[in-house]
C-alpha cells in the first residue's frame, strides 16, 4: 500500500501551442525551485514526469496531502503576478492503494485511481479519496465532494476536496474568472453566438465550479481569462425563531424574493436557491465563502413572526474584511395582504445593490401578489414541481390552480403550472402524454403569465419549451432569447435556454450556458444534468454524457434521465449495463420500442441525426436485453 498522487497542467498543450519554448522553461524553474525540493521536504518518490503531469509515491497519507497543499499554495503565490491565461495551473488527486514497481514506473489498483481522481479535480485544487482521508488528523479540512463513477471502478468512490490547498488567486488588481470553452477560439465564437446571438448580451464571466470537482468532467477543460466577473453575492436562508410551519414557508419565500430581486440586476453574480441552502449548512466563516467560493457579499436575516406581525432583521457582510456594510430592522404588520413585505424586499434589495453596484430599484421589482395567500400557494405548488414525482406534479398542479383562483393577476403561478405539464409529459405521468394539448397547455399558461407581466423572465423560458417541443423552432429561440433578456442571472432560466439550444442542435453553446447555470446554482435542478447530458452524448463524448446522467438520475428517478445513460452505454459498448437500463425504463411497457419511447420528442429536434443517434443507441441496448442484433437507424 502506498499514497499515490497523481498531478496534471491544466490547458499544458494550449500553453505549448501558443508559446512553447517559454512554457517549457517555466516549468522547468517550478520544477527546480518549488516541486523537487518540497518532494524532497515530504519524503516523495517521483516516478513519471510526462510533460504536463508527475506521478508520485509517497509513504504515508499525510506526507502526501502535506506536499500537495505545499505545491499548491506556493504555485498560486509564485504566480499572483502573472495573467490568468499564462499560469502554469495544477489539478492533483490522491490515493491509498495497492501498488507495484515496476523498473522506473509505478502500476497498480493505487495508480488507476489517483489518475481518474486527478481528471476531477478543479484547477489549483486537491482531491483526496476515502482511503486518504481515513489516515488524516482532524487538523486538515476537508469537503466531501460527491462520490463519481470512475472508468473501470467497480463501485462510486468517495471523494474530499482539501480546503486552503492553494486555489489559484486573480490577478492583483481584478478578479478573472471564466469556463473552459472559452479557450478554444472556434468555441469562444460560438459562445458569443450563443449569448450575444440568442441574447446580446456578450459572453458572460465564469469560474472554478465553486470547489465542487465532481462537476470537472461535464466541461472537459481547463480555465481560461475573460472580463472581469461582477461581484458573487449568496442571500443565506432567512432563520426564523420557531418551526411553525407558515413562518418557516415564509422565511423561504423572502429568501427567494431577495434572491430574484438581487438575480435582475446584470451587474451583481447571485447565487441560486438551492446552492444558498447547501453553503449555509456548511456554515462556512465569510473568509471561507471568499477564499473557497469567490463570494464577495453575503445578505444575511432573521425573521420573528407574533400574531400578524412580522420582525425583519437583514444584514450586508463584506467577506474580504468581514465587515459589515448594511444593517437593518423592520417590523411591519402583515394585515392579510404581502404588500407590507413586499415594501421590506424592495428596500432590502435597494439598500444592497446601492452598496455593491449602485444599480436602481426600478428595474428589480416584480408585482407581488394581491394577498399573502396566492403567494404561500405558490411557494408550495413550486416546491412540489421541483421535486419531481407522479404524485408530486398531480399535487403541484392542484396547487398552483388554487393560487390563480386566489390572484388572477399574479403570474408566477401561471408559469409553474406550465411547467408541470411538461414535466408530466416527459416522464409518462400525466394522461396527456404524447398529446400535444399539454404543449398547448403551457403555451397558454405560460402566456396568461406574459400578458400580466411582460418581462417575467420564467414565463418566456415556458414559452419556449413548449414551442420547442411542437417543433416551432424560430418561435423557440425568440422566447428563449427574451427569456435570459429579462434575467441573465437566473439559473433556472439559463437551464431551459440551453435546453433549447441543445434540442436546435448547438450542442457547444448549451453545455457554456449549463455551465453558467450550474456555476450560479450546483444543486441546482436534476433536469439539467440531462441537458448535459444529452449534449454530450450528441457530440459523442459519450464518458462526459454518462457521468452527467447518472448525477440526474442521483438527485431524481427521471425517465429522460435513464433514456440518456441507456444510450450513451450503449454507443461506449457497455451492452450489459445498456441493456440493466433499458429493462428498467420498459417495466410499465415491456413490448415499447424505442422509436415509440422517444415519439413525443421527433418534433424537438431540430437535426434528425441527433434523433437517429439516440433511436440507434437505445435500439442496441433494446437488441442486447433480446439477444438479437441491433440494426442502426436509416
Amino acid at each position: 500500500m502506498a499514497a499515490v498522487l497523481s498531478a496534471d497542467l491544466v490547458g499544458f498543450s494550449l500553453l505549448v501551442a501558443h508559446s512553447e519554448e517559454e512554457t517549457l522553461q517555466r516549468l522547468s524553474e517550478q520544477r527546480r525551485s518549488i516541486i523537487d525540493p518540497l518532494l524532497a521536504r515530504h519524503n516523495g518518490r517521483l516516478f513519471k514526469t510526462m510533460g504536463d503531469g508527475l506521478l508520485v509515491e509517497f509513504a504515508s497519507a499525510l506526507d502526501a496531502v502535506r506536499y500537495a497543499v505545499a505545491h499548491q499554495s506556493s504555485m498560486a503565490e509564485s504566480q499572483a503576478e502573472i495573467a490568468p491565461t499564462e499560469r502554469l495551473v495544477w489539478r492533483m488527486a490522491i490515493h491509498l492503494g495497492d501498488v507495484v514497481v515496476d523498473g522506473d514506473d509505478l502500476v497498480g489498483d493505487g495508480v488507476n485511481v489517483a489518475s481518474r481522481l486527478q481528471a476531477l479535480a478543479p484547477p489549483g485544487g486537491v482531491l483526496v479519496s476515502q482511503t486518504i482521508r481515513d489516515h488524516l488528523p482532524d487538523s486538515f479540512a476537508l469537503k466531501p465532494a460527491g462520490s463519481p463513477h470512475l472508468k473501470n471502478i467497480p463501485r462510486p468512490l468517495q471523494v474530499f476536496e482539501v480546503l486552503g490547498g492553494g486555489s489559484v488567486p486573480p490577478s492583483r488588481g481584478r478578479r478573472r474568472h471564466s469556463f473552459a470553452v472559452l479557450r478554444r477560439p472556434t468555441t469562444r465564437l460560438a459562445l458569443v453566438a450563443a449569448t450575444a446571438g440568442l441574447i446580446g448580451l456578450g459572453v458572460w464571466a465564469g469560474g472554478s465550479l465553486l470547489g465542487l470537482p465532481w462537476l470537472r468532467p461535464f466541461f472537459l477543460q481547463g480555465a481560461t481569462e475573460v472580463e472581469e466577473a461582477p461581484p458573487r453575492i449568496l442571500v443565506t436562508p432567512l432563520t426564523t425563531g420557531s418551526e411553525e410551519s407558515r413562518e418557516v414557508l415564509l422565511a423561504g419565500g423572502l429568501t427567494d424574493e431577495l434572491i430574484g430581486g438581487l438575480s435582475k440586476f446584470s451587474g451583481l453574480q447571485v447565487f441560486g436557491r438551492n446552492t444558498s441552502d447547501s453553503l449555509a449548512e456548511a456554515d462556512l466563516s465569510p473568509a471561507e465563502l471568499l477564499d473557497q467560493h469567490g463570494i464577495r457579499y453575503v445578505v444575511s436575516g432573521t425573521l420573528r413572526m407574533i400574531d400578524e406581525t412580522f420582525r425583519l432583521n437583514f444584514e450586508l457582510t463584506d467577506t474580504s474584511t468581514g465587515a459589515t456594510r448594511w444593517a437593518e430592522r423592520y417590523e411591519e404588520n402583515l394585515g392579510g395582504t404581502f404588500e407590507a413585505l413586499d415594501t421590506v424586499v424592495a428596500k432590502v434589495v435597494s439598500q444592497v445593490a446601492a452598496k455593491v453596484s449602485r444599480a436602481e430599484l426600478d428595474a428589480t421589482r416584480q408585482r407581488p401578489p394581491a394577498n399573502l395567500t396566492a403567494f404561500e400557494l405558490t411557494l408550495r405548488g413550486r416546491q412540489l414541481w421541483q421535486r419531481p414525482s407522479r404524485e408530486n406534479i398531480v399535487a403541484a398542479r392542484a396547487v398552483l390552480e388554487q393560487a390563480i383562483k386566489a390572484d388572477p393577476a399574479f403570474p408566477p403561478p401561471l408559469a409553474y403550472l406550465a411547467f408541470t405539464y411538461l414535466t408530466g409529459y416527459n416522464n409518462k405521468w400525466s394522461d396527456d402524454y404524447e398529446d400535444s394539448a399539454a404543449l398547448n397547455r403551457m403555451l397558454d399558461l405560460s402566456g396568461r403569465a406574459l400578458e400580466l407581466d411582460p418581462d417575467f423572465a420564467t414565463a418566456y423560458a415556458a414559452q419556449a419549451i413548449a414551442y420547442t417541443y411542437l417543433g416551432r423552432h424560430d418561435e423557440a429561440a425568440s422566447a428563449a432569447a427574451r427569456a435570459v433578456e429579462a434575467n441573465p442571472n437566473d439559473p433556472d432560466v439559463l437551464g431551459r435556454a440551453a435546453q433549447v439550444l441543445s434540442f436546435s442542435g448547438r450542442h457547444e453553446d448549451a453545455i457554456a450556458m449549463l455551465a453558467r447555470a450550474i456555476e450560479l446554482d450546483p444543486f441546482g435542478p436534476a433536469q439539467w444534468f440531462n441537458f448535459l447530458s444529452r449534449a454530450h452524448f450528441f457530440l459523442g463524448r459519450y464518458d462526459a454524457a454518462l457521468a452527467a446522467a447518472r448525477t440526474c438520475l442521483d438527485r431524481a428517478k427521471l425517465q429522460p434521465c435513464r433514456e440518456t445513460l441507456a444510450a450513451a452505454l450503449a454507443l461506449s459498448g457497455e451492452l450489459d449495463s445498456a441493456a440493466t437500463e433499458w429493462r428498467q425504463l420498459t417495466e410499465a411497457d415491456s413490448a415499447i420500442s424505442p422509436e415509440k419511447m422517444v415519439a413525443r420528442l421527433r418534433p424537438a429536434f431540430r437535426r434528425q441525426s441527433d434523433l437517429d443517434r439516440l433511436v440507434e443507441a437505445l435500439d442496441k441496448a433494446a437488441a442486447h436485453r433480446i439477444g438479437v442484433p441491433s440494426q442502426p437507424a436509416p
